[in-house]
């Protein structure tokens, strides 16, 4: 238990992180970083996701850019980010290794299966890129690989226990968000070495959520156009990505809300059979093999089709 003398930033002299958040997407990242940032001891940016180190245009071993984002940070406070997509970023987590050498590695994970249908719906709904209003015929399509490799936890936790121990490496299981979240902070506080008695005001908010509540389906046109930009590998859409996707992002926002722009299609569900099926196609050997590495019982997730653990 850490209740006592505070952690010393080590992120100070060199612009590096004393925390780095790295994934999985759709895991609660949003949330974590939520009651992080608001704990005194700790700094984390306005903008949550910097995706610095697996970003070629910005990342440079001098971290000048990456230091623009902490000058507001005190002295004394530990200093951190979230970006989700470094757990698939294998050039990001060696640069992060580089970088940060010292830093604490946070991990979320969910049920792969409940996660990938979620990132579905957040590039459906949230994000205007997938053009298919279909779950399963998205999987088949040109955004299927992504959907699904982002969900091989054992496959991305091999790389990240390669990089950094394992005494480094502490992982977040999403269900314990709305089941035990004082237990999970507490926990949290304790692994970065502070005060764990301070309670988040964010604490029991649900934040960031895209899989459930009435949003409304975009136009495939808008859909189709994000989708290239963002998938395309063409010279021009390599190069138009880190300039474009940015502004795309905040137009479909507001696009979403645009009642003549929106439809009446309310968000899918995930059918418990649907689940069930997919787990064992894609993830079942995966999971076992993330358990492994960083010893937990994940049993739940392959034997309840709801993909819930018990309580303890």
């Amino acid at each position: 238990m850490h209740t006592g003398a505070k952690r010393q930033p080590v992120a100070q002299a060199r612009a590096a992180l004393d925390f780095v958040g790295i994934g999985a997407a759709r895991c609660g990242t949003s949330w974590l970083a939520r009651c992080l940032g608001e704990h005194p001891d700790v700094f984390i940016p306005d903008r949550k996701e910097l995706k610095y180190f697996d970003n070629d245009f910005l990342y440079e071993p001098s971290l000048r850019l990456l230091h623009r984002h902490f000058d507001a940070a005190g002295p004394d406070q530990l200093r951190g980010e979230f970006s989700p997509r470094y757990m698939t970023s294998r050039i990001g987590l060696e640069r992060i290794a580089r970088a940060c050498p010292d830093a604490r590695i946070i991990v979320n994970l969910r049920h792969p299966v409940d996660r990938m249908f979620s990132d579905y719906c957040f590039f459906r709904f949230n994000r205007k890129r997938e053009p298919n209003g279909d779950f399963l015929s998205a999987l088949a399509g040109p955004s299927g690989p992504g959907y699904i490799e982002r969900g091989l936890y054992g496959k991305q936790l091999e790389h990240v226990l390669r990089l950094f121990p394992r005494h480094r490496v502490h992982v977040v299981l999403y269900d314990d968000i709305a089941k035990r979240p004082l237990d999970l902070i507490e926990k949290l506080f304790d692994f970065i070495e502070i005060d764990r008695r301070f309670i988040p005001p964010s604490a029991h908010r649900r934040i960031n959520r895209s899989d459930d509540g009435h949003r409304h389906a975009p136009r495939a046109a808008w859909a189709r156009f994000g989708q290239w930009v963002s998938l395309g590998q063409s010279t021009l859409t390599r190069r138009a990505r880190p300039i474009v996707m940015p502004a795309f992002d905040a137009c479909g926002r507001l696009v979403d809300s645009w009642p003549v722009l929106q439809d009446n299609a309310s968000r899918p569900r995930l059918d418990p059979a649907v689940r069930r099926d997919l787990f064992e196609a894609y993830f079942r050997e995966d999971l076992q093999r993330a358990e492994r590495m960083v010893d937990l019982d994940l049993s739940a997730w392959r034997s309840h089709p709801n993909g819930e653990r018990k309580s303890a």
